[in-house]
C-alpha cells in the first residue's frame, strides 16, 4: 500500500469503529432518554453528512463532463438528502427531550 493513503486507511477504519460505538451510545441514549449519549453520534453523523455532500460537490466541479459523475453526484446526495433526514430526526428528539428535562421551579410564597 502506498505511504500517502495509509494515513487516511486509518482515518476511515477508527471513524467506522467510532461510529459504530457511538450509534451504540445513541441506542442507549434513546432508551434510557439520556440526551448526553445522543450528541457523539450527531457530530459524528454531522462530519459525515459533510463529506458526502463536499465529495458530491467536487465530483461536479472536477468531471462535470462525464455522465457517471453526475449519476454519482445525484446518488451521493439522495443518499446525503436521506441521511439529514434521519439526522434531524434525532436533533428534534434530543430538544424534546431538552424541553422535556428542564426543571421548573414554582414559586410557593408570593
Amino acid at each position: 500500500m502506498d505511504k500517502s493513503i495509509k494515513p487516511f486507511a486509518t482515518f476511515g477504519i477508527i471513524y467506522c469503529v467510532c461510529f459504530i460505538f457511538f450509534s451504540f451510545l445513541l441506542y442507549l441514549g434513546i432508551k434510557k432518554e439520556i440526551r448526553f449519549l445522543y450528541l457523539f453520534w450527531i457530530i459524528c453523523t454531522l462530519v459525515e453528512l459533510l463529506g458526502v455532500f463536499f465529495t458530491g460537490l467536487f465530483l461536479i466541479y472536477r468531471y462535470r463532463y462525464f455522465s457517471y459523475a453526475i449519476y454519482s453526484f445525484f446518488t451521493l446526495w439522495i443518499y446525503g438528502g436521506y441521511h439529514f433526514y434521519l439526522w434531524w430526526v434525532i436533533i428534534s428528539q434530543y430538544y424534546y427531550l431538552k424541553v422535556f428535562q428542564e426543571p421548573t421551579f414554582l414559586v410557593l410564597y408570593t
